[in-house]
């Protein structure tokens, strides 16, 4: 049986202290695309879409099935909060580590995803949020959340 190319994922990193108001600004969120797909290439993945709003940001990456996700989205996020730091002058930038979200996606959802994370802005303001690529209750208390895993399972899986 042949391996994947490529695994697809759904990275959701929101801001530390992002409640409080719209962290990422409107040039931040137009300049952050071009950079995370930059940026991922020299990591050996591809990135499919990044888009978000003021609290959070979305990524679909796809990533190659040598490489262990868990390493990838912390240099991904490490590099955009270093350039919004740097480049942006937000100063004190960072991503809520407990909060993030990393998910698999199929192939046959993808297209979905990458259509959702470019209108995030729309989906927002409109209300037509799907809870589960929004790191919502539903999502964390599904199937594949930590808690409903069975012990053996937990104990084998990379902490990521």
């Amino acid at each position: 049986m042949t391996a994947p190319a490529r695994l697809h994922y759904h990275l959701l990193w929101p801001v530390r202290g992002g409640a409080a108001g719209s962290v990422l600004t409107p040039e931040a969120l137009d300049l952050l695309p071009s950079y995370v797909a930059r940026y991922a290439q020299t990591l050996g993945t591809t990135v499919g879409a990044v888009g978000g709003r003021g609290d959070h940001l979305h990524v679909v990456a796809d990533v190659p099935p040598d490489r262990q996700l868990a390493k990838v989205n912390e240099e991904l996020r490490r590099a955009a909060a270093r350039f919004l730091r740097a480049t942006l002058s937000i100063g004190g930038f960072d991503w809520d580590d407990a909060a993030q979200v990393l998910s698999t996606v199929s192939s046959a959802e993808r297209p979905d995803l990458i259509q959702y994370v470019l209108e995030q802005e729309a989906r927002h303001a409109e209300g037509g949020l799907f809870p589960e690529w929004e790191g919502g209750e539903d999502f964390e208390a599904g199937a594949g959340a930590e808690a409903a895993m069975p012990d053996w399972l937990r104990e084998v899986l990379p902490r990521i």
